[in-house]
């Protein structure tokens, strides 16, 4: 069992988005055949956050929210278009 914590910056330079998605689900597609158990916690936030957790998503590994305060007020963060991705 492996949990992985994630954080990162929210303005990623797009240019690199690719390889960056590519580098995670490598990154990631390694940790799932060296663990049978592995859960990311994510804050979910724009970003690097989002990013790694749709790679791992592709991968079906397990993750879990932790929000740095109560939901309704974490979602005033976002516009609309970032929620309801």
């Amino acid at each position: 069992m492996i949990n992985i914590g994630t954080t990162g910056h929210r303005n990623l330079n797009k240019s690199y988005i690719n390889i960056y998605k590519r580098r995670l689900y490598k990154e990631l597609l390694e940790l799932k055949r060296c663990y049978s158990n592995i859960t990311l916690y994510s804050a979910f936030a724009e970003g690097a956050d989002r990013l790694i957790l749709y790679e791992a998503m592709k991968l079906d590994i397990d993750f879990i929210a932790v929000l740095p305060m109560k939901k309704d007020l974490y979602l005033k963060d976002f516009d609309y278009n970032s929620i309801k991705d």
